[in-house]
């Protein structure tokens, strides 16, 4: 896990143009669903907008340190969410028609600000990306 979290570190930290040094917002305006690749596991989600150019340095960051250690890049197109319920895969399809049929519903945007990055291994997790002067461990 620290050759992980070094590299991650140290892409975060070289990605700091385009990482404000005070944070940034994440927006988030819509309902989403979303499955996890294996298609064991679907997730209720709040979906955001198109990528800030903020949130697009951190994932190409991530990714650059998952290179350092063999890894694939996560997602070739990256979509901000915060997952908020889940439900197994086989519930994929109801969950999906489910959101579908609430396309009209007045969902309120919600601004979440990013003030630092974790890197979450198991039940462990280190800050490898802190605005200054914010984030709480």
């Amino acid at each position: 896990m620290p050759a992980l979290t070094d590299g991650l570190a140290g892409t975060l930290t070289g990605a700091e143009p385009a990482l404000p040094p005070g944070g940034f917002d994440l927006l988030l305006t819509s309902l989403a669903a979303l499955a996890n690749d294996e298609g064991t596991a679907c997730f209720l989600t709040l979906a955001g907008g198109p990528p800030s150019p903020a949130f697009l340095a951190a994932v190409a960051a991530v990714d650059d340190a998952g290179a350092l250690v063999g890894l694939p890049p996560f997602y070739p197109d990256p979509a901000p969410h915060v997952s908020f319920a889940w439900a197994p895969g086989g519930s994929a399809a109801a969950l999906a028609d489910a959101v579908a049929g609430m396309e009209d519903a007045a969902i309120p945007a919600w601004t979440l600000p990013i003030t630092r990055i974790v890197c979450r291994v198991g039940k462990r997790g280190v800050v490898v990306w802190r605005a200054r002067g914010g984030g709480r461990d």
